[in-house]
Parts: structure tokens; sequence; C-alpha cells
């Protein structure tokens, strides 16, 4: 069981920002199951000692060590419990190359899980992480034209996907004024995933 960690006083503008990411989907009611297993995160979770008879950390993973366990938990029918209530204090990551370096790290650590586990550690982020970079590259060298309608529309679409994300969140949070450490936070956390799960697909197919 588990639950919030919540942002400490006096953390930076880029702080701020990141944690209107995980304040933007905060739950308010405790949940129980594979969506609590989903949820919970190392910095707030405790385990009953007898889960460690059977199972462990798998310390061969560059990250990501507990969403591998939890699947595995999962697997075997047990119960997880989420609640809000039970929280704590976290630090964000202090400035873009530092979330930069982890969401690279996750991204890595993701394609271990997906070649340890099959399919079923792939969420729709993995499949858009993947193919923004890959259709990227593909229409710069395949539609290399100053003309090239293609092109010109793709990237339109990548910068009012990178400009909207940190808007959307943020209207939820009601944080507007932070839009400018939002996106540098969102352009950071999406280029370092994919980033770090095409460098992944090098072990993947070892």
């Amino acid at each position: 069981f588990g639950g919030e960690d919540l942002l400490p006083p006096n953390s930076s503008k880029f702080q701020q920002a990141c944690y209107q990411i995980d304040l933007a989907r905060m739950e308010k009611e405790p949940f129980y199951g594979e969506r609590a297993f989903r949820r919970l995160r190392a910095v707030n979770i405790a385990y009953r000692r007898k889960i460690f008879n059977r199972n462990s950390f798998n310390t061969s993973l560059i990250s990501l060590q507990e969403p591998e366990l939890h699947h595995r938990l999962i697997k075997e029918g047990l119960t997880a419990k989420f609640n809000p209530k039970i929280a704590v204090y976290h630090d964000r990551r202090k400035d873009v190359r530092s979330l930069f370096r982890q969401m690279y790290r996750n991204g890595k650590a993701k394609m271990q899980l997906i070649k340890l586990h099959g399919s079923e550690t792939l969420s729709f982020e993995d499949i858009v992480s993947v193919a923004v970079p890959f259709l990227t590259l593909y229409f710069i060298f395949a539609h290399f034209s100053y003309s090239s309608r293609l092109l010109v529309t793709w990237i339109a679409l990548l910068a009012l996907y990178y400009i909207a994300k940190p808007f959307y969140i943020l209207s939820k949070t009601s944080k507007l004024n932070l839009y400018p450490q939002m996106f540098k936070a969102v352009l950071s956390r999406e280029i370092g995933y994919s980033l770090g799960i095409l460098a992944g697909l090098k072990e993947f197919f070892k």
C-alpha cells in the first residue's frame, strides 16, 4: 500500500512545474487492485514482508524496478491499495538536464520490461514515443524539400503538440503562470523518454 508524494515547500519554479504533471492526475479517494499497483511509486510504498519470500526487485534493470515487480505481483493475483491520504514530501528533478536523464533511463528500462514480459507492459505512450522520432526522421529523409507539405505539416503538428500539452496540464491545476517551466519539463520528459526507448531497441534485439 502507499499514497501520494507531495511537493516540499520552497521548491523551485521548475520543480513546481514538474509537480503539476502529478497534481493534474491526483486521486481523491482510495482504490485497490491492478489500478493501485499501476499508480504506486517507490517514494511512498510499503510491502508485506511475505511478498519477498518469493519475489525480489530485478536488479538487472537500469530503472523501473518497482513497476516490473508490480507486474509480477499482479500476475500472482495479489492486491494493492492506493490511499491519497497517505502522503510524503518528495523532491522533483531540479533542472532540465536531470529530468532528461531520468526519462532517458526510464525509456531504456521500458524496453527491458517489454523484452522480459512482452506486450503486456506496452502502453500507448510507448508506441507514441517510438513512432514520433521514426516518423520525423522518415519525413525528413524521404520528403526533404522546402516545398514538402507533408514535412511542414508534420513539424507543425509536433510544435502544436508540445505547445498545447503544457497548457492542457496547467489548465487542470490552474497554474498557467508556470507555462514557461512546464514547456521545458514536457519537452525534456518526452524527448528523453523517446530517445531512451530508441536506445533500448539495440539491447531489445540482442
